[in-house]
């Protein structure tokens, strides 16, 4: 009787594509991050180094900039050294310093001066 034959409009071939390309994505995003944690765990291994002297030597740098700035609340280490993806002679260290205070007066080349400055003064042989 002219009817749609009973079809309710789900399941057709444009619905059955798309779960295919979000299956597919889905898949990729899983193998990215197994790529990921592989390499990272490549790199600890490869990283033949002491990482709890290196953390020693981070807490020493965040101890003699919160002792001798006072407007200091803490030193957070990130990137590749949180990580343990950190490759002696290749990585760098990033490092936020935590300001509670009124800075407003320093540039942030005239703090960054201070903090070289003070960590020169205190570890005077690695300059």
């Amino acid at each position: 009787m002219g009817g749609s034959g009973g079809r309710l409009g789900f399941g057709g071939s444009d619905t059955n594509i798309k779960v295919g390309i979000s299956s597919q994505n889905a898949q990729a995003s899983q193998i990215e991050i197994e790529i990921n944690e592989f390499l990272e765990l490549l790199l600890k291994e490869y990283n033949d180094r002491d990482t709890e002297a290196i953390q020693k030597h981070l807490a020493e740098i965040a101890k003699a900039l919160e002792k001798d700035i006072d407007t200091i609340d803490g030193i957070l280490f990130g990137g590749s050294v949180s990580k343990s993806t950190f490759i002696e002679g290749l990585s760098d260290v990033d490092a936020f310093a935590v300001i509670n205070g009124d800075i407003s007066r320093c540039s942030p080349s005239e703090i960054k001066k201070q903090f070289f400055d003070l960590l020169k003064n205190r570890f005077p042989n690695k300059y």
